[in-house]
Formats: C-alpha cells, structure tokens, sequence
C-alpha cells in the first residue's frame, strides 16, 4: 500500500485493502540490543530519510546510512556485521517468517511510519465493477477507514511539496472511532511538528483532511523547505 502514489491515475482503483499487518517499524541487529543501548557510533542502515531522521532525534551519536536490497539482504548485512543494525518494517518480516530478527519494536506514537505501511492494496481498474464488487468481499473495513484517512491526509498535504510524512491511523473497535498520528520534520531533523487528531470511522477522510489542515496551519510547508536537496543528497550515498 505504501508505494501505491497518492495522485494514482482516475482509471484505477485502490479496490480492496485486507486486513492490516502492524504497521510499526523495527530495530534488527545480531546481538538484540535495543536502540538506546547501540554504542555511540554504531552504523545503522535504513532505505528511508523519514526512519533516519527519527533515529537521529532519539541517538545523534549514531551513523545512519541508506542500505539496499530487499528484506532477507538488509537483515543479513546486520548479521555479518555490515551494519550494526537496521531499521525495517516489521510487516514485511512477519510475511517472510523472520520475526525472530526483531530487537526492539517502536511504538507509533514516537516513531510514525510511513502511510500505508503494514496494509496490501489490491488494485483494478476503475471501470471493473464485477471484479471490484468481488474483491470487496475480502476487504477488512477497519483497514479500509485507517488507509483511506492516512492518504487524505498525504494528498493534501503534498499537493504543493512532496516530502516525507509520518502518519498512522488506528482503529478503536469498541467505538468506531480512529486516532490519526502525524508528524513532519525538518530536512536536517531539528525541528518537527507532530499532531493528534480523532474522528469517525464513517468518514476518514474528513478526519485525514483535518489533520493535513492541522499540520499545514502550524507551518509544515515551512519545514518542507530543504527537503528536495536533502532526499537527493541522500539518495546519492
């Protein structure tokens, strides 16, 4: 769901969401030493600005570095020691049967992951009727209300600047009602803007669209500033 664009084309639809995996992102590293306990100076691999960025709030005393490859080549690097530890998603370990990497766990409300993360979207054409009416069939609606109140919130609030964003949606099940998490940080890190916000799960994107105007009235197109330069620099490494 997370690599699915925010201005995905009219003739195609976003037309079923099964049930959600966790959506948290998660420390591996061969010894299962948490985050606050790595050395200073430890290297820390991440394909993500918006993990790095995080992890260099909490410890600015590691070396935070892009890595490539796919999941089980980003695990192993941290096995054979050429990285001290990585930041993944935990979804994608849990599908691939490798929970057992995991160290440490980040709780959502203090390292947001990217939209999406944790949920598969399964996408048809617009005009498929049948085909959608069918994969309806297998859409958990809970999913549904946490995905659909995250991209509201994307879209509106990179309809001027594309930049990182830190949101996730949670379900209360008792209520019907979602919590939505966000925050957006400055390209060097130093400053950030986080917000809470609740609505209904009949209407999701009204709550995203209230967070996105949240985010927007308390400056975060002026935290946008820098942060072209700085996803190309660290694309680059």
């Amino acid at each position: 769901m997370k690599d699915i664009p925010s201005d995905l084309s009219d003739k195609l639809a976003i037309a079923c969401i099964p049930k959600r995996a966790k959506p948290n992102d998660v420390l591996v590293n061969k010894k299962k030493m948490k985050l606050r306990d790595l050395p200073t100076g430890s290297l820390i691999g991440t394909s993500s600005l918006r993990r790095a960025i995080q992890i260099m709030r909490k410890r600015s005393d590691l070396n935070i570095k892009p890595i490539r490859g796919n999941v089980e080549t980003r695990v192993n690097k941290s096995v054979i020691g050429d990285f001290d530890a990585v930041v993944l998603a935990e979804a994608g370990l849990t599908r691939l049967n490798m929970r057992d990497v995991i160290a440490e766990r980040f709780s959502i409300k203090d390292f947001l992951p990217s939209p999406g993360q944790g949920a598969i979207a399964i996408v048809c054409r617009s005009d498929d009727l049948d085909l959608i009416k069918i994969l309806r069939s297998i859409e958990d609606p809970y999913s549904r209300a946490e995905i659909d109140a995250e991209r509201s919130l994307l879209t509106k609030i990179q309809g001027g600047c594309r930049f990182p964003v830190g949101t996730c949606a949670i379900t209360e099940y008792e209520s019907s009602k979602i919590t939505l998490y966000a925050t957006v940080f400055s390209a060097d890190g130093t400053e950030s803007i986080e917000i809470k916000e609740t609505g209904s799960k009949r209407d999701p994107n009204k709550l995203g669209i209230k967070a996105a105007d949240l985010l927007l009235k308390a400056g975060a197109m002026k935290l946008a500033e820098g942060w072209r330069d700085a996803v190309e620099a660290w694309n680059s490494k």
